[in-house]
């Protein structure tokens, strides 16, 4: 609709896909004895899944994309915050789910 010249342009049809959202995913604490670095594993739960690791639970700073996540160096416990991200849709998880380096 042209506000100026009162006109309307013709109509055409569109599409709108929505796309289901993926679950948040399911993962495990892991310990670390002493200090050190430990490794995150998930395996995927249906196809073009993978995981989003973030430094906070909502917001933050995306750590890294992938379906393992090697920790840096801790020398205390550590929280992590991941979220499935589907890879064709590009659609992510509406919740993430909190794991924790123990040390």
């Amino acid at each position: 609709f042209n506000s100026t010249t009162q006109c309307e342009s013709g109509r055409i049809a569109v599409t709108a896909t929505v796309n289901p959202l993926p679950t948040a995913p399911i993962l495990s604490d892991r310990n670390i004895c002493g200090s050190g670095t430990t490794m995150f594993s998930w395996t995927p739960t249906g196809a073009n899944l993978t995981l989003r690791w973030y430094n906070q639970s909502s917001g933050g700073s995306l750590l890294q994309t992938g379906n393992t996540y090697t920790t840096p160096s801790l020398t205390s416990t550590t929280s992590y915050w991941i979220s499935t991200f589907n890879t064709v849709t590009n659609c992510e998880s509406s919740s993430r789910t909190q794991v924790r380096a123990i040390v």
